[in-house]
Formats: C-alpha cells, sequence, structure tokens
C-alpha cells in the first residue's frame, strides 16, 4: 500500500477542562504525524451533568488526515492528558458525488401499478340462495 491510501480523514471534538486542552488535542495530532484539515475554535458550555467534577468545559472540534495505524497511539494519547474530559473519534461520511436520480431507478418506480380490483357487486337473497344451494350439493 502507497502512503496516501493508508491516509484517512477524521474528526475529533472534545471537552476540555480549560482552553489549554485546544492546544493538546491539536498537539497530539501532529505527534502523531497527523494533517490538520479543519480547526474550529473551543467554545465554553455548560454540562448537562458534571463530568470529572467540572460543570463546564470547552467544547471544539478538528478535521484532520491520518495513518489509520497510528489512531491507537492518539487515542492512548488522549486518554491520558488530564486536561481532556471526553473525546470522540469519528471518521466522517463521504459525499455523494451523484443525485439519486442518476443512479438506478428505485424498484417501487419501474413497477406497474395495477389498478384496484372493483368491489364485488352484492348478491340478491335469491342468488344468495342458490349459492348455498350449490354448496351444500
Amino acid at each position: 500500500m502507497t502512503e496516501d491510501t493508508k491516509l484517512k480523514d477524521y474528526e475529533i471534538s472534545y471537552l476540555a477542562k480549560s482552553e489549554g486542552g485546544e492546544e493538546e488535542v491539536r498537539q497530539a495530532i501532529k505527534r502523531e504525524a497527523g494533517e490538520i484539515l479543519l480547526d474550529n475554535p473551543a467554545q465554553r458550555i455548560v454540562l448537562a451533568y458534571p463530568i470529572k467534577k467540572e460543570k463546564s468545559a470547552y467544547f471544539g472540534y478538528v478535521h484532520f488526515r491520518m495513518d489509520s495505524e497510528r489512531m491507537a497511539a492518539l487515542d492512548h494519547d488522549l486518554r491520558t492528558k488530564a486536561d481532556i474530559l471526553r473525546f470522540l473519534l469519528i471518521t466522517p461520511p463521504f459525499a455523494k458525488t451523484r443525485l439519486r436520480s442518476a443512479l438506478r431507478p428505485r424498484a417501487a418506480e419501474t413497477v406497474e401499478k395495477k389498478p384496484a380490483p372493483a368491489p364485488p357487486t352484492p348478491l340478491s337473497n335469491e342468488d344468495l340462495e342458490k349459492k348455498i344451494e350449490e354448496i351444500l350439493k
């Protein structure tokens, strides 16, 4: 495999105790030879419940490209940082390059709709008696 094919895009979102946590995340990515694509500055938020006795934290996210084999080292590095309360590493979904209409049609669109059968007409009493006699024979 070439080096370019091993690189994958990732996103990390994190909660840090202080503004310094933002820099720790960036430095951890750079230590593992990651390339930062998008860096959103962290903003202070109030947590819904305390995390490690903290009631507020700095929330931020970073998009980056890194060798997939180095992700375990990055994960370990961030878990050992005292300033990082929580983090989540994901691979962002791929953007669609073609519209749905350009792809093959859906199965429901190719099936012809059959008209609903007409409701049966009610039988008269005489016709019903004849049918009953036929069945009993």
